[in-house]
Parts: C-alpha cells; structure tokens; sequence
C-alpha cells in the first residue's frame, strides 16, 4: 500500500476511500447491530439532517426523522434564556412536541451526537426524558461528549455517517457554552434507561451508548 493513499474500507466486496476526517467509533458499531438486527423502524438525527445518515438508515430498511436540536432550541427561546437556564415549563414542552413529535414507545433508536452538551442543563434533562418516552423498550441511543470541554469550549459538530464503523466530525461554528459531564454525572444523567455503555476513543470524546 502507498504510504500516502487514503485508508479504504470494504463494504459489499469492493473498496473505496474514507473521507479526510473520518474516525473509528466502535459505540457506532454496536448502534449499527442494533439497526440490522431490527424490523423497519423509526430512528431519530436529532443533529441534523446529513445525506450520508439519511442513506445509511435508510438503505437498512429503516425511515430516518432528523431534526438539528441546537438550531430548534435557538429559534424557541432567547439567547439569555439559554445561557441562564431558565426556560418555562410550558415553552419546554411546546419545544418539544415540535421537535420530537411522536408518540410514546414510537422509535426503535436515535442520534443525539454531541447535542446534550451544548443545551442547558434542564432542557437536556427534559430531551433525556422526552427520549426515555418515545424509545422503545431496548432501543439504542448514541450519546457523544467532550470530556475536555470544561478546559476549552469546543464547538457543536457536524456528525456524519460514512459507514457501519466510521463517522465524519466537523466542528460547526463559534465555541459554545457547555455544561460539563463525567462518567459518573452521565450515568446519572441516564438514571431512567435500562443500562449506559462506554467506549474509549483515542480523540477527545467519549462515545455513549444507552439502553432503553
């Protein structure tokens, strides 16, 4: 092999470059068994719509609800309102049946990437819990965090599936305010799912897969 070439994967007998960027993530892997091993069904992008995502479910045999949270929560509630955390309970509720719009039990999985960190603490909690009603029993949610982030303020990222092992991350925008997450304070965070699994990268992020 060419020291320089870009690394291939193989996918359906044949070979084909991976994008400039794209990294392993073993926590998508396991999100993906869950995806083959399923009858169709609804899965959430709740970090925006992204056409290699959109393929990927859908050539699965699954349909494919994307919705970028961090831009919904912006056109809702005001800029002071989300850097203080203070956000009426109505105005919550109203966000999100508009931006999780479905019954409860009606989704078989769902991407939240790295949005948890980036929206204040009781509007993350009340997704968590908006979540925990529209999954399934046993459905898989992928979580990503920035364990540095109370370092250095990282940016919101793009999130991309390439293929069944590897995603695309680009960091969108300015740095943004975020609310710090431990491994402990995560598995609190999740206290209602059935179990929170946790694997290891070599970039800075820690990739989260829980359990309904």
């Amino acid at each position: 092999m060419n020291p320089g070439a870009a690394p291939t994967v193989r996918k359906a007998g044949a070979a084909r470059p991976l994008p400039e960027g794209a990294r392993r993530s073993h926590a998508l892997e396991h999100f993906t068994g869950v995806l083959t091993r399923s009858e169709p069904m609804q899965v959430l992008d709740l970090g925006g719509i992204q056409q290699g995502t959109l393929d990927f479910v859908t050539n699965l045999g699954h349909r494919l609800y994307a919705e970028d949270l961090l831009r919904a929560a912006g056109a809702a509630f005001t800029r002071e309102q989300l850097e203080s955390g203070s956000l009426e309970e109505r105005a919550v509720e109203e966000f999100l049946a508009q931006s999780i719009p479905f019954p409860n039990g009606a989704a078989g999985g769902a991407l939240m990437w790295d949005r948890f960190h980036f929206l204040p603490a009781p509007l993350a909690q009340a997704v968590a819990a908006r979540l925990y009603r529209v999954l399934r029993p046993g459905a898989a949610l992928l979580a990503i965090f920035h364990p540095e982030a109370a370092k250095a303020q990282p940016s919101a990222c793009v999130c991309r599936i390439v293929d069944e092992q590897h995603l695309l991350m680009t960091p969108r925008g300015e740095p943004r305010r975020t609310q710090p997450f431990t491994p402990r304070s995560i598995e609190r965070f999740f206290h209602q799912f059935q179990s929170v699994k946790f694997f290891m990268t070599r970039e800075s992020v820690q990739e989260v897969i829980v359990r309904r």
